[in-house]
């Protein structure tokens, strides 16, 4: 961020003379703490529409299981894939195994999508994460946390570049000290929030065979709980129109 590497810049400055400077400083560091704020209810409304945006993709591909890489909109053999399960499904004497391959080759084509978009190098960004922030420590997951889309780590990360490069003294040291642990303490947010998900994704599906017994354990050949069917606003309804019945 632009603006706080300048604050941090200015802040390098005044730590110069901190005795003269203090009231300077004072409401300097107000007003980064006011910008990493900002940061962060940006970072916030992002992943609301990150959100939005999922709840859109899982109703167009409910059979690819979350999350969905973006990058299957537009995708020529998505689409082809696509549109061939879509005239099946159409018509009530296609085959559902084909429909069940058909659905099986657009997971496989989601995966190898979202790997290349990240790369396909989960070790190499664990090396370079290791290399340019060592004060991170092992983190396991590393390359599944984004740490390069993550706008309040990049602050972070640019603020405390900003103070190394800048530092002609051990005036900033306690204030770099701060930062890094502020971007641990990022790292181990995004962490849990990484594990949280695979963890519901995992009793989601055991819930929804526990919920609907009644229901088919793997419609077309996908198990019941990749569809996600308490995000199905129709199927919601019925479910509470059951409910309803069965008091």
């Amino acid at each position: 961020d632009a603006v706080f590497s300048g604050m941090a810049a200015r802040h390098s400055e005044l730590m110069k003379d901190p005795v003269r400077n203090g009231d300077a400083l004072a409401a300097l560091e107000a007003r980064m703490n006011e910008r990493v704020a900002e940061l962060a209810l940006g970072a916030r409304r992002r992943e609301e529409r990150a959100g939005a945006d999922q709840d859109a993709l899982r109703a167009a591909y409910p059979m690819l299981g979350r999350p969905i890489d973006p990058l299957v909109v537009g995708d020529t053999v998505m689409e082809e894939l696509a549109a061939e399960r879509a005239r099946l499904l159409a018509d009530p004497n296609s085959d559902p195994q084909r429909i069940a391959q058909l659905e099986e080759e657009m997971r496989a084509r989601a995966a190898s999508l979202a790997a290349a978009s990240r790369g396909g190098h989960g070790g190499k960004r664990r090396a370079v994460a290791a290399s340019k922030y060592p004060f991170l420590g092992d983190v396991a997951n590393i390359d599944e946390l984004g740490l390069e889309d993550d706008s309040y780590f990049r602050a972070l990360a640019a603020a405390r570049e900003a103070l190394v490069a800048g530092s002609g003294g051990d005036g900033d040291a306690p204030t770099i000290r701060a930062l890094e642990e502020q971007m641990r303490c990022r790292v181990r947010q995004l962490s849990s929030d990484v594990v949280k998900a695979t963890d519901v994704d995992g009793r989601e599906r055991d819930s929804a065979e526990a919920s609907y017994p009644f229901l088919d354990k793997r419609p077309q050949g996908i198990p019941l709980g990749d569809l996600h069917v308490d995000d199905d606003r129709a199927f919601r309804n019925l479910a509470g129109e059951r409910a309803l019945l069965l008091r």
